[in-house]
């Protein structure tokens, strides 16, 4: 049963997000018909509560004059805070690129300091130190698929936009034209200086002229509904099924950008296919030279070793191929949008 609060009691400062107007304002008249249909969630404080879910309908309350609000009274430290306002965004709202980076990210931040198990398992040596953060990015991704919904590849690509690209850049970016996936992904590549500096300069430039006439909003083509997944004679793989469908609820734009995600991160991918590769020929090179001192103790270390780097290359191969299948079907969908005659975001 909910609590009956002061609403002058609740604070909310060091969120990560803001209120947005235009919500606040949709859900005052909701409130003003039928009342608060699902209490806000707080923490209690020195001589107050913290809000933790529900800021909108906070401040749709407070603008219709209300003193008092229902309230969920829960029990959590700093970082538990952290990641339930993290998965309430994540979950109900409607966030760009650069907002999933943030919370994604912040949560990762939350969720390390919560577990620190997983990295107290990092031992001396390449091979321990890269096992140990996989399993803990393994568990991250779940956890958070889990308590989101969000599918374990996104999470992993945006929670990587939020970590390479840098604090000011994204808040730069937030709610602009410069707030694409694609976007962030190019920034990733930039030390953080360079991040800050291009944004500011791609936010000052003028827009590029777009191709033909212009188009009135009565004549523009909208984005078109979500379509069911195309049915196909050989989608019988549930993977591919749940990809047909996922593909098929994203705007021709969200497509786009699902396809130049796909292919950074196949080319991402391969590099460490690369990388792999060579660790494994001078393992071999090492083990050469260790045959020819007669150290068998030290060649079976290497051997070992060698068995380890080589099944992660293989991993390492099966997985850029999915992802290669995964990008292909996302282009496909592309060229379908294209020749229903919806034109793609220039």
């Amino acid at each position: 049963m909910p609590d009956i609060l002061h609403i002058e009691q609740i604070t909310t400062l060091n969120r990560i997000r803001q209120a947005a107007p235009r919500q606040v304002a949709a859900l005052a008249e909701s409130i003003k018909d039928v009342g608060l249909l699902n209490p806000i969630t707080v923490v209690p404080t020195d001589g107050g509560f913290a809000l933790i879910a529900g800021l909108n309908r906070l401040e749709a309350c407070r603008s219709l004059g209300w003193e008092e609000i229902a309230a969920n009274v829960v029990d959590l430290d700093e970082q538990q805070r952290i990641i339930a306002e993290c998965d309430e965004n994540l979950r109900g709202s409607v966030l760009t690129a650069a907002e999933k980076a943030v919370f994604l990210a912040r949560r990762k931040e939350a969720y390390e300091v919560l577990h620190p198990e997983a990295k107290a398992q990092v031992r001396q040596g390449h091979i321990r130190q890269g096992a140990a953060a996989d399993k803990l990015a393994v568990a991250f991704t779940a956890d958070t698929a889990a308590k989101t919904g969000r599918d374990e590849r996104t999470i992993r690509r945006d929670v990587a936009r939020g970590e390479k690209v840098c604090a000011i850049a994204l808040e730069l970016v937030q709610g602009t034209k410069l707030d694409t996936g694609a976007y962030l992904d190019a920034l990733k590549k930039l030390s953080p200086e360079e991040q800050a500096a291009k944004v500011k300069s791609d936010l000052n430039a003028p827009d590029a002229p777009k191709k033909g006439a212009p188009k009135s909003a009565a004549t523009s083509v909208p984005d078109p509904e979500p379509q069911p997944a195309p049915e196909s004679p050989s989608a019988s793989d549930p993977a591919e099924v749940r990809l047909r469908k996922d593909l098929a609820k994203l705007t021709h734009e969200g497509l786009v950008d699902e396809a130049v995600g796909l292919h950074l991160e196949n080319a991402e991918m391969r590099e460490k296919v690369d990388a792999l590769k060579n660790d494994i020929d001078d393992l071999k090179t090492k083990i050469r030279d260790y045959q020819t001192d007669n150290l068998g103790a030290s060649v079976g270390k290497l051997q070992r070793q060698c068995d380890q780097m080589r099944f992660a290359r293989d991993e390492a191969m099966k997985t850029a191929k999915r992802e290669e299948y995964k990008r292909k079907q996302a282009e496909k969908r592309v060229i379908e949008l294209e020749a229903m005659g919806i034109p793609l975001n220039p």
